[in-house]
């Protein structure tokens, strides 16, 4: 009896071990098959940036084998990615109209026709195929973050925050940064037309939200400034400055004036050594400072020295004596036109430069992205090799730090 029991457990053992030998030699010879090695084929085109190579493959594959989903979808995004987006729509318009197509790929389809859609500009389209797919919890998040893509680009604010709220709640992730800048361009619209109580309410939002926001403080502090409430709205630009001292460029002109205003205890000086700045920060205040002509100079004398020390390539272009309030103001004469014309700003994350500072990157979508380039990189690049006389012709074209650069101008 215990021998039978034993022949029959080594039957089964040597059964299973034949089947899976079958199964291995199987997927060797499928991993072989032509239309496995050409799948591979095209992707290493991809992996080398060769989209055409890839496209002529993928296309020959969707060819011979219109039953795979997976090459169609392959072929159709390589031809948005192209920018034949009535190709890729074609495609997936095919794939959903596929009665046999199992649900799984049908939902693949219709995010990516979707996609054909939002990459085209309708808008319309596409939300109506995001919004089908948040029936689905797989397909819930990315139908999510797309839609908050559609609004942002409609500036469609409210609707972009309630999404970014839901998003929240799927994911799990704090999507507060995004959602304040959602307050701020609300309290942006607030202010153009002059509803401070709207505008102080978005922008209070906007702090709670995200309370690391130096949209949010140094715009509230515009408001406060604007209710002639300067006692209120300097510690608002100081914190905003103190928060990311890189973006000087931007929101050191409201803290100047407001220092000036209010004129605290130990001054301007005071928030420069409390914010304890780098030297590409230090150089960044002295952009800003150089540039806004209302500043007096006697103020930061110091930090124009230090400045020209670290940068000894400016030294040609300026007064080569001096250290009192005449020096600074012809050094900031000196310097001004260069930096009007080689001031700019790129994104941390995609690289985009633009000439005046923006708060989302038109390039990736990325918020809070943006920042100045560094003194001695492209804004400098070739001034070593030209004399000073080459300035003197320099267009001064005007300088505006941010949308709001001096409030109480309005009338």
């Amino acid at each position: 009896m215990i021998r039978s029991v034993a022949w029959f457990l080594l039957g089964l053992l040597l059964a299973a071990a034949v089947g899976a030998h079958l199964k291995w030699r199987v997927r060797r010879r499928r991993a072989r098959s032509p239309t496995s090695l050409g799948y591979f084929k095209g992707l290493q085109y991809l992996l080398d940036e060769q989209p055409d190579e890839a496209l002529t493959v993928f296309l020959k594959l969707a060819d011979e084998n219109p039953e795979i989903i997976e090459i169609q979808l392959a072929v159709a995004r390589l031809f948005r990615r192209k920018g034949e987006l009535e190709r890729s729509i074609r495609i997936h318009q095919n794939l959903v109209a596929r009665t046999q197509l199992d649900r799984k790929d049908r939902l693949m389809a219709l995010y990516e026709l979707a996609c054909d859609y939002l990459s085209g500009g309708l808008y319309d389209r596409a939300e109506r195929l995001f919004n089908e797919l948040l029936e689905d919890k797989p397909w819930r998040r990315p139908a999510l973050t797309q839609l908050i893509q559609i609004h942002e680009n409609q500036k469609d604010w409210d609707d972009a925050l309630r999404f970014a709220h839901a998003l929240e709640q799927a994911s799990g992730m704090s999507y507060g940064r995004a959602m304040a800048h959602y307050e701020c361009e609300m309290g942006q619209i607030a202010l153009d037309t002059r509803d401070l109580r709207e505008a102080r309410e978005r922008f209070g939002r906007a702090l709670h939200r995200d309370p690391g926001s130096v949209r949010a403080y140094w715009m509230m502090g515009q408001v406060l400034w604007l209710e002639d409430r300067p006692a209120e709205a300097y510690p608002l630009f100081e914190q905003a400055f103190l928060l990311k001292p890189l973006l000087a460029p931007v929101t050191l002109r409201e803290l100047w004036q407001a220092t000036s205003g209010i004129q605290p205890k130990g001054g301007f000086q005071k928030v420069l050594r409390k914010a304890a700045l780098d030297d590409r920060a230090q150089d960044a205040v002295a952009q800003a400072l150089i540039l806004d002509s209302s500043s007096p100079v006697i103020d930061y004398v110091s930090q124009l020295q230090d400045f020209l020390d670290r940068h000894a390539v400016l030294k040609p272009f300026c007064p080569s004596a001096g250290n009192g309030e005449a020096w600074a103001l012809r050094v900031r004469e000196s310097l001004a036109p260069i930096f009007r014309l080689t001031l700019r700003f790129y994104c941390e994350e995609c690289g985009y430069s633009l000439q005046a500072h923006v708060w989302k990157c038109p390039g990736c979508h990325c918020w809070d992205s943006f920042l100045p380039h560094e003194i001695l990189g492209e804004q400098l690049s070739g001034l070593e090799k030209s004399p000073p006389t080459a300035l003197v012709n320099y267009p001064r074209l005007p300088f505006r730090p941010a949308r709001l650069a001096n409030p109480r101008s309005w009338k």
